[in-house]
């Protein structure tokens, strides 16, 4: 499972344009037609504040001189609206999106290093170029999360690691003030999420080479206590809302993930969703969760690749998405998600 979910590495482009969809087809470039290429499915999702919109990793064919024809493949962090299902391109060559507290930032992953930059509109979808700002230049780093005061990132990277492995560090919100928070020679420590009231982060932690656990620490990185200690894959946690439970992806062998809950002592834990899920992120309000689909076993699936929403006890499970989908979805994924 592991390997499903690692992040890209080579097909990201830094120096690719940053879009913003209030520019002109003009100003887009566009031309004539270029064939068009599948779309790929949503990933890495990141529900807005303000509760209208959800910026996700995809791709797919876009139509920028107005002309009818699509004539340019757009990858990277697109928005869709939460009950529409309207989707718009929103930065070009970016992954993993992480929101501040009041959704005028996102922080976000490029090429293994992490950048932020200030996002002026959401309708149309606007960014601030000049805001533009690199805040990692070593290493491999990824998942960045956002302290709730937005003072401070929370990220997974594997500088100055002997074995290379990916632990935790934090920073400055301008990129000072690095600190590794973490523990080495005992696993990885990674995909980090901060507690709503800043005084604990729950992450992803390899302790043994087994499998993955989800652990909190102090945001000092002091006081690790394990909340889950299983043979299970149990990776992406994320707390909800009010900050009294965690959220996280679990895989058993020979199974489809599943999202699980549980208090953030660790107990009530039960699941959530039906299998297949892949990412996936609480709504502001904690009534739902938005995730990404996949059906192996069926690519023919018409649910599959889409986005999804369900309710936070479980109920009302709904199909958000629901755009055509060419080629193999399993060809797709290979081709842009990358182990490492």
């Amino acid at each position: 499972m592991i390997h499903t979910i690692r992040l890209l590495g080579l097909y990201l482009i830094i120096g690719s344009v940053l879009c913003s969809c209030s520019e002109s087809p003009t100003e887009n470039g566009g031309g004539g037609p270029e064939p068009e290429q599948p779309w790929r499915y949503f990933s890495y999702l990141a529900w807005h504040p303000g509760g209208e919109w959800i910026a996700v990793q995809h791709s797919d064919s876009l139509d920028t001189d107005g002309d009818g024809k699509k004539d340019r493949f757009f990858f990277g962090i697109w928005l869709i609206h939460a009950e529409t299902a309207e989707k718009q391109p929103l930065l070009e060559g970016f992954t993993l999106p992480a929101w501040n507290t009041d959704g005028t930032k996102l922080a976000m992953v490029g090429s293994t290093q992490i950048f932020t930059i200030g996002v002026n509109n959401l309708e149309p979808a606007q960014i601030d170029s000049s805001s533009l700002l690199q805040l990692t230049f070593e290493g491999r780093n990824f998942f960045p999360a956002w302290s709730p005061d937005g003072q401070w990132i929370v990220y997974d990277s594997n500088v100055n690691d002997p074995s290379g492995a990916n632990v935790l560090w934090k920073m400055y919100q301008d990129g000072s003030q690095k600190t590794d928070i973490s523990q080495h020679g005992v696993g990885e420590w990674r995909m980090p999420d901060w507690s709503p009231d800043g005084n604990s982060i729950v992450h992803q932690n390899y302790h043994t080479y087994a499998g993955g656990d989800i652990a909190i620490i102090d945001s000092d990185g002091q006081n690790l206590h394990l909340l889950t200690n299983d043979v299970k894959f149990d990776l992406y946690p994320r707390y909800s809302p009010n900050g009294y439970q965690v959220a996280f992806y679990s895989q058993s062998a020979g199974h489809p993930g599943t999202i699980w809950v549980m208090n953030v002592d660790g107990s009530n834990l039960h699941q959530i969703s039906p299998e297949g899920i892949y990412e996936f992120d609480w709504s502001p309000d904690g009534q739902q969760f938005i995730f990404s689909y996949v059906n192996h076993q069926d690519l023919n699936d018409p649910g599959n690749g889409q986005l999804w929403l369900i309710n936070a006890d479980g109920s009302g499970l709904r199909q958000l998405t629901n755009f055509e989908y060419s080629g193999s979805l399993v060809e797709v994924k290979t081709a842009v998600f990358q182990s490492f």
